[in-house]
């Protein structure tokens, strides 16, 4: 790759964008769908799973992320003609998340 040694101005990077066919949007907000075929596939594998453990053995999910639960669409350079589009939950703006489970005896056996 060759870099080329162009420098464009704010507003030269917008007629650039402009001259490829972008335009800048704000995505449309749409609800969030749950996917019951995968959601059925990741039961069937974690029944295999749990079924295929021995004896001294355990699942556990750990996690230590700080999701938020509403996404806040903002503007965005896309090709002209298309809808960009942000899926969405409802509920509290974020929650934090930094723990471990056992789910077979809900335990919490380490801390994150």
């Amino acid at each position: 790759m060759e870099e080329l040694s162009l420098h464009y101005s704010h507003s030269g990077y917008v007629r650039l964008l402009r001259r490829f066919g972008f335009e800048c949007r704000k995505p449309v907000v749409r609800p969030t769908v749950a996917d019951e075929a995968k959601q059925a596939a990741f039961i069937a594998m974690y029944d295999s799973l749990l079924n295929a453990l021995a004896a001294d053995e355990t699942v556990c999910f750990a996690d230590a992320v700080h999701p938020e639960y509403q996404s806040k669409p903002a503007f965005g350079w896309t090709r002209k003609g298309t809808k960009p589009a942000v899926k969405t939950t409802a509920g509290r703006k974020r929650v934090n998340i930094h723990r471990t489970l056992c789910p077979e005896n809900f335990d919490a056996p380490w801390s994150l």
